[in-house]
């Protein structure tokens, strides 16, 4: 059989194009859906043969290559066939019980810290609650919480017992941050009026949630971050504020609120 260079050229660079970088927590999440469904297939064949069939370890050396990004994230990327790399990820996983589990899992009745005592979200109980009767969730919200494992609002919650949870979980996801913190019943921050300003405005309003009755702390990040100390106005739903006008270019807006940070959410003022 005679292939044509130029096919298989397109299909090297094709396979090339396949090979893109991903974070280790893609990696990690692509297995564990792997392994449920096929913890799923076993257990049906258990069920039908009168056998039982589980997978017990999973052992996985990939070699890879790593760059760290301007941001600092670590993004990998596994090498061809025929290349090699001094860089190996040695990745165990391995059945668990649930008196294993409940050593390591923390309770729900209390404050769960995100590094301290300052970043703790309050946690309710919640049994009794399904997905389906969050606020305005949709069925395609509701597929994708289910597609990564979370099939309850006690999931949910369990999932988001950090703020950096909360932001991993709306990545995986694709729903954005601030409906996952509304759910929480956290605040959250959805827009600002007006998106970016030629001009220098009188002031700037900060829509969003759960901003509570007592007013807190705006902060405006650049290179570094600076806290905007006129603030007109705070309500439960919005924020009225004045941008210093030292302030130009673009940088992140987030509000601070009973120790609790908001999502921060870009805004641009050009300089005149």
């Amino acid at each position: 059989m005679i292939v044509n260079s130029d096919e298989s050229n397109s299909s090297s660079d094709s396979h090339l194009n396949e090979n893109e970088e991903w974070e280790l927590s893609d990696l990690v999440n692509a297995i564990a859906v792997e392994v449920e469904l096929a913890q799923d297939i076993l257990s049906l064949k258990s069920y039908t043969r009168g056998m039982s069939f589980a997978i017990k370890n999973l052992s996985l050396d990939v070699e890879v290559k790593v760059r760290r990004t301007p941001e600092g994230k670590l993004l990998f990327r596994s090498v061809d066939a025929d290349q090699t790399s001094a860089t190996v990820l040695k990745l165990d996983f391995a059945q668990v019980i649930e008196s294993q589990l409940r050593d390591v899992r923390k309770p729900l009745d209390g404050i769960i810290s995100a590094a301290s005592a300052s970043n703790g979200i309050s946690v309710a109980s919640s049994s009794n609650i399904e997905l389906k009767d969050l606020e305005a969730i949709t069925l395609e919200q509701i597929k994708a919480f289910n597609k990564v494992g979370l099939h309850s609002v006690d999931d949910l919650e369990r999932y988001t017992q950090t703020l950096p949870m909360i932001a991993e979980l709306s990545r995986l996801t694709g729903i954005p941050e601030h409906r996952i913190r509304m759910w929480r019943q956290l605040p959250f921050i959805t827009k600002v009026e007006p998106e970016s300003k030629v001009k220098l405005p009188d002031s700037i309003v900060i829509r969003g949630g759960n901003f509570g009755k007592q007013q807190g702390e705006v902060w405006f990040q650049q290179q570094t971050a600076e806290k905007i100390t006129e603030i007109f106005d705070w309500q439960e739903t919005s924020l009225r504020v004045k941008i210093p006008p030292t302030l130009t270019g673009t940088g992140l807006l987030y509000a601070k609120i009973d120790n609790l940070f908001t999502n921060v959410i870009p805004w641009k003022r050009e300089p005149t």
